[in-house]
């Protein structure tokens, strides 16, 4: 019930101060069960891809120096505020190439099941 809402928002909380944005909006998605939910939801694939994409919003908003989760609230706030929206996270179709070309800064902690650095043999100026 509500008491039990109450205390998965308090065990959030608490683990808001050692784990980066990132790893409590994962945290929140996977003790939520959202994955499996949205996994046969007719919409699902779009939800997850959001998702995904929120979290990689929370690590550029704090890869900028920002930090707090009362910050990234309102940031996200703001943002829905705004008249230009964000937009959904773009889905790869079918016979489209999933590759994602970014430096390897921006890549920073990001996951994925293969990384491809070119010009590793090339001796600096």
């Amino acid at each position: 019930g509500v008491r039990s809402v109450g205390q998965q928002i308090r065990s959030w909380r608490l683990l808001s101060s050692r784990l980066t944005l990132a790893e409590l909006i994962r945290t929140i998605i996977t003790d939520k069960g959202l994955t499996a939910i949205y996994s046969s939801h007719p919409n699902g694939m779009q939800r997850l891809a959001n998702m995904e994409k929120l979290i990689e919003i929370s690590r550029r908003f704090q890869a900028e120096g920002n930090g707090a989760l009362r910050e990234f609230v309102r940031y996200c706030l703001d943002m829905a505020e705004e008249e230009e929206e964000e937009g959904e996270a773009l889905l790869v179709s079918e016979g489209e190439s999933p590759i994602c070309l970014m430096t390897v800064h921006a890549a920073k902690g990001l996951q994925f099941p293969m990384v491809i650095i070119p010009d590793l043999n090339r001796r600096p100026p």
